[in-house]
Protein backbone atom coordinates (compact mmCIF):
# COMPACT_ATOMS: atom_id res chain seq x y z
CA UNK A 1 0.00 0.00 0.00
CA UNK A 2 1.47 3.94 -0.76
CA UNK A 3 2.33 5.46 1.92
CA UNK A 4 1.46 9.32 1.94
CA UNK A 5 3.06 12.36 2.93
CA UNK A 6 1.10 14.11 5.95
CA UNK A 7 -0.75 16.87 4.23
CA UNK A 8 -0.98 20.58 6.36
CA UNK A 9 -4.51 20.70 4.89
CA UNK A 10 -5.59 17.29 6.32
CA UNK A 11 -4.36 18.67 9.57
CA UNK A 12 -5.98 22.40 9.72
CA UNK A 13 -9.32 20.53 8.79
CA UNK A 14 -8.74 18.79 11.95
CA UNK A 15 -9.16 22.07 14.04
CA UNK A 16 -12.20 23.35 15.08
CA UNK A 17 -14.01 26.69 13.84
CA UNK A 18 -12.44 29.14 16.73
CA UNK A 19 -9.58 27.12 16.34
CA UNK A 20 -9.19 27.36 12.23
CA UNK A 21 -9.91 31.00 12.89
CA UNK A 22 -6.12 31.17 14.76
CA UNK A 23 -4.24 29.03 12.63
CA UNK A 24 -6.16 28.38 9.44
CA UNK A 25 -4.16 30.44 7.39
CA UNK A 26 -1.10 29.39 9.11
CA UNK A 27 -0.67 32.64 10.06
CA UNK A 28 -0.35 33.54 13.72
CA UNK A 29 2.57 35.78 14.18
CA UNK A 30 6.23 36.37 12.76
CA UNK A 31 7.67 32.09 11.66
CA UNK A 32 4.19 30.66 12.64
CA UNK A 33 3.79 29.16 8.51
CA UNK A 34 7.48 27.42 9.69
CA UNK A 35 6.28 26.07 13.06
CA UNK A 36 3.80 24.62 10.89
CA UNK A 37 5.97 23.00 8.55
CA UNK A 38 8.39 22.28 11.44
CA UNK A 39 5.21 20.10 13.47
CA UNK A 40 4.85 18.10 9.74
CA UNK A 41 8.21 17.32 9.64
CA UNK A 42 8.78 16.13 13.23
CA UNK A 43 5.83 14.44 13.47
CA UNK A 44 6.28 12.58 10.34
CA UNK A 45 9.67 11.53 11.69
CA UNK A 46 8.54 10.45 14.58
CA UNK A 47 5.76 8.10 12.93
CA UNK A 48 8.52 6.73 10.49
CA UNK A 49 10.75 6.03 13.59
CA UNK A 50 8.34 4.37 15.35
CA UNK A 51 7.24 2.13 12.45
CA UNK A 52 11.37 1.37 11.49
CA UNK A 53 11.65 0.43 15.04
CA UNK A 54 9.98 -3.07 14.21
CA UNK A 55 12.67 -4.42 12.23
CA UNK A 56 10.72 -6.48 9.91
CA UNK A 57 9.41 -2.70 8.97
CA UNK A 58 12.56 -1.62 7.48
CA UNK A 59 11.75 -3.35 4.04
CA UNK A 60 8.63 -1.63 3.44
CA UNK A 61 9.46 1.89 4.48
CA UNK A 62 7.77 4.61 2.18
CA UNK A 63 9.53 7.02 0.34
CA UNK A 64 11.19 9.53 2.23
CA UNK A 65 8.20 11.96 4.05
CA UNK A 66 6.10 9.67 3.96
CA UNK A 67 3.83 7.68 6.17
CA UNK A 68 1.65 4.37 6.14
CA UNK A 69 -1.64 5.17 5.63
CA UNK A 70 -2.77 3.05 8.83
CA UNK A 71 -0.98 5.77 11.11
CA UNK A 72 -2.32 8.57 9.18
CA UNK A 73 -5.29 9.61 11.67
CA UNK A 74 -2.38 9.26 14.94
CA UNK A 75 -0.37 11.76 12.91
CA UNK A 76 -3.05 13.91 12.54
CA UNK A 77 -4.15 13.81 16.33
CA UNK A 78 -0.05 14.49 17.25
CA UNK A 79 0.48 17.09 14.85
CA UNK A 80 -2.79 18.48 15.85
CA UNK A 81 -1.95 18.63 20.14
CA UNK A 82 1.65 19.92 18.62
CA UNK A 83 0.52 23.07 16.93
CA UNK A 84 -2.06 23.77 19.34
CA UNK A 85 0.36 23.74 22.05
CA UNK A 86 2.90 25.52 20.19
CA UNK A 87 0.94 28.82 19.75
CA UNK A 88 -0.11 30.55 23.72
CA UNK A 89 -3.27 31.35 21.97
CA UNK A 90 -3.69 27.82 21.36
CA UNK A 91 -3.51 26.23 24.67
CA UNK A 92 -7.46 27.56 25.46
CA UNK A 93 -8.72 24.75 23.18
CA UNK A 94 -6.89 21.69 25.27
CA UNK A 95 -9.22 19.63 27.08
CA UNK A 96 -9.08 16.10 28.65
CA UNK A 97 -10.89 14.88 25.12
CA UNK A 98 -8.03 16.46 23.29
CA UNK A 99 -5.41 15.22 25.32
CA UNK A 100 -6.88 11.64 25.28
CA UNK A 101 -6.22 11.48 21.23
CA UNK A 102 -3.26 12.98 21.39
CA UNK A 103 -2.28 9.75 24.26
CA UNK A 104 -3.98 7.06 22.05
CA UNK A 105 -2.14 8.57 18.88
CA UNK A 106 1.06 7.91 20.81
CA UNK A 107 0.01 4.54 22.20
CA UNK A 108 -0.69 3.23 18.35
CA UNK A 109 2.72 4.39 17.52
CA UNK A 110 4.01 2.74 20.36
CA UNK A 111 2.21 -0.71 19.09
CA UNK A 112 3.28 -0.13 15.56
CA UNK A 113 7.45 -0.11 17.07
CA UNK A 114 6.31 -3.95 18.90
Amino acid sequence: MAWNSLNADDLLSALTAPERDLFGTGDSGPGSGDRLDAIILWVVNQVRGKVAAFSENLGVMGAPETIPPELYGAAIEIARWKLLTAFPQGRVFLDAARERSYTDALKQLDDAAE
